[in-house]
């Protein structure tokens, strides 16, 4: 009789397991469980099933449970037996374990639990065996995949298991649908530091706390077991992360939304890191926006162009190309190919004032030339203008903006910000390798500056100098990056500093590596093409710090110290089209800092640009300012080859330039913002 009982036993403890995971257990009253087991027999009964071997599986594995999708607990004791004198135990049983929580997983180190059977020999009245009486028990065989080998304690080893589903059901409670939401739209807009890696957690999450708040209550700690083992660590133990803290931020109605991703930046992103827009907005914010806009007309004004000479008239400008076209001939193709022009070897190059230039030369100029240097990419700009000509204008002036480069200059400047290194630093020395060789080598910079002092993995931080290694690979998987970087240039003082870069493994890299030297905007590119064997350094570049500026002592040939960005390739001339202040300063209006733009012939602005910025728009829109910042890093301008793009400079920034000025003679003059 009872070994039918123990089949069936078995067969319901195999149809629990099949395709789970994890086994849950309860915390049971031990003596009580088994009070509940004898209980379930006729009185006359119990006194045959009290089977101290059977009592001690029931008081240690009667809590043994699954949890099935519909967050229903089913425990071992809960099947029908054919044998109806075991039905009362087994209900009783089972409907003790399903009352009480699941407090932890099971894990075991033994193959099976319980003792199936043993054996009892049957004594005569003089105590001589005249036979054996075999008897069976309740017991189980472990499937492997619940076992372990090692040397760690089971309550070690559940621990994490435990840990996961409570801070999974802290995270439920206490972060919003909202939250989580809002960060999606964060990622999708670009608008969060290094967001794509945040999406997937954040997509599962969300569709963990959709389902939490449909589950009745009792049921939800039954769905936080279950769901911990089935999405993992990283998605149950998400409110512990950085982008957890975020969450819990934003779902805290007193916090908001931009103070919560300061908060977080500050944790995760590098100095350098700047958000293309700060806010996300609802869909009752938009719907509300929108009629506004409607109803004062300015729904044709948000779709913007870059702009065309002929958008600004001839009392807008300060200068325009009055010189003779020709065709060029062989000379003049040579002279136009004759190389980098650095600014410092220029002969006779006068001094003035940007007010003395406007004033002075301007004028009388048929033709200007400007010198594009490294150190001017990011003053690289262009002219925006409404596509509908009969718009009103959103702007505290005219429909016509102004929108700077963003971005980085060159694939290394990309490769180490997407890496988190900082490239607006005043110098920097960035390498890469692994270019060519995917074996996983690890390269590192180094830094020997003045006073003995040198910045490498060693010592990321110079405390005399300010210089960082703000990126450090150590377990490089292809392309790599690392970079040093000062900040502030008061602080890097005078004397030689040395760059080199150091073969940290200890076989033979094949491929060779990148090197980039800026100082002040001005940059210095190395490719180094040979092999480095394990342990190797090879010097890159040895310069002397001076009060104003470096020499070069000693360095690898330089492949390349000219950019061409927009078109415009740096240490050259370039013929100015137009001169004319910023678009706030036209038609009698003066709104915020003033600009003088210089357009270029063949600058063609080939990179994603705003159409407006928040800080142009008219007072009577700022109640829509978070619609506008998406809005604004949305609806780009579309690419042109038609347009006005050149440099430009605020009066309220200290740079400098030279041109070359054509009238009645040609000079050169170095102009000081």
């Amino acid at each position: 009789m009872f070994n039918q009982v123990k089949l069936e036993f078995a067969s319901h403890f195999t149809s629990m397991v099949v395709g789970r995971n994890v086994l849950h257990y309860v915390e049971i009253d031990r003596e009580a469980a088994w009070a509940e087991y004898l209980n379930g027999f006729a009185p006359v009964d119990r006194q045959e099933h009290d089977c101290n071997t059977c009592k001690s599986f029931v008081r240690q594995y009667a809590g043994l449970v699954t949890i099935t999708d519909d967050m229903v607990v089913k425990s071992i004791w809960g099947f029908n037996t054919s044998q109806t004198e075991y039905q009362g135990s087994l209900d009783a049983l089972c409907r003790y374990v399903q009352s009480l929580p699941i407090t932890d997983v099971f894990i075991t180190k033994n193959s099976q639990l319980g003792t199936h059977k043993n054996y009892e020999n049957i004594r005569d009245s003089d105590n001589k065996i005249t036979g054996v009486v075999e008897w069976h028990h309740f017991a189980l065989d472990v499937p492997a995949r619940f076992l372990t080998r090692s040397a760690e304690s089971c309550e070690a080893l559940a621990a994490p298991y435990r840990d996961a589903r409570n801070v999974l059901e802290r995270g439920l409670r206490e972060i919003t649908t909202e939250a989580t939401q809002t960060v999606l739209d964060l990622v999708a807009q670009n608008a969060l530091y290094r967001g794509e890696q945040y999406k997937g957690i954040c997509e599962v999450f969300l569709q963990l706390q959709t389902a939490y708040h449909t589950v009745e209550e009792n049921k939800k700690s039954s769905f936080c077991w279950l769901q911990s083992g089935i999405v993992g660590q990283a998605v149950s133990k998400i409110r512990n992360t950085a982008i957890g803290t975020l969450l819990i931020d934003l779902s805290n109605p007193d916090i908001e939304l931009d103070i919560a991703l300061r908060k977080f930046e500050r944790v995760v992103a590098p100095t350098n890191y700047q958000r293309p827009q700060n806010t996300v907005v609802s869909a009752k914010q938009i719907e509300a926006a929108r009629q506004e806009l409607e109803a004062i007309g300015y729904l044709p004004a948000l779709e913007r162009r870059f702009a065309t000479a002929d958008d600004f008239t001839v009392n807008n400008l300060l200068f325009v190309d009055r010189s003779t076209p020709k065709t060029l001939d062989i000379f003049d193709t040579l002279k136009s190919e004759s190389g980098v022009i650095e600014p410092k070897n220029l002969l006779r190059v006068s001094e003035l004032s940007l007010e003395d230039f406007i004033a002075n030369v301007i004028p009388t100029a048929q033709k200007i030339e400007i010198l594009v240097e490294n150190s001017h990419l990011s003053n690289l700009c262009s002219l925006t203008a409404p596509v509908n000509p009969t718009a009103p204008s959103m702007f505290k002036w005219g429909a016509i903006a102004h929108a700077y480069r963003g971005g980085v200059a060159d694939s290394l400047r990309a490769d180490v910000a997407k890496a988190g290194g900082s490239v607006s630093g005043y110098m920097r020395f960035s390498i890469r390798w692994n270019e060519k060789d995917d074996n996983k080598r690890d390269f590192d910079a180094h830094c020997y500056e003045p006073r003995g002092g040198q910045i490498y993995y060693g010592e990321r931080r110079s405390q005399a100098t300010g210089g960082t290694l703000d990126v450090d690979i150590q377990h490089p998987s292809g392309l790599a990056v690392e970079n040093i970087t000062w900040e502030k240039p008061l602080r890097i003082t005078e004397g030689e500093y040395r760059f080199a870069v150091h073969n940290f493994s200890g076989s033979t890299s094949n491929g060779g590596f990148t090197a980039e030297f800026e100082f002040n905007g001005e940059t210095r590119l190395y490719k180094y093409d040979g092999n480095l064997g394990g342990k190797q350094y090879v010097d890159v570049l040895k310069i002397k710090r001076t009060s104003d500026g470096y020499t070069v002592m000693s360095e690898l040939p330089s492949t390349q110290s000219q950019q061409t960005v927009w078109g415009v390739q740096t240490k050259q001339f370039h013929t100015v089209s137009h001169a004319l202040y910023s678009p706030n300063y036209w038609d009698g209006h003066a709104v915020g800092n003033r600009h003088v733009f210089f357009a270029l012939a063949g600058c063609i602005n080939n990179e994603p640009t705003r159409g407006w910025f928040n800080e142009f728009l008219d007072e009577s829109l700022r109640p829509h300012r978070k619609f506008f910042e998406l809005l604004g890093s949305r609806l780009l301008v579309a690419p042109s080859t038609e347009q006005v793009s050149g440099l430009g400079f605020s009066t309220t920034s200290r740079a400098d330039f030279v041109v070359r000025v054509t009238g009645s003679y040609s000079r050169l003059i170095r102009v000081k913002v």
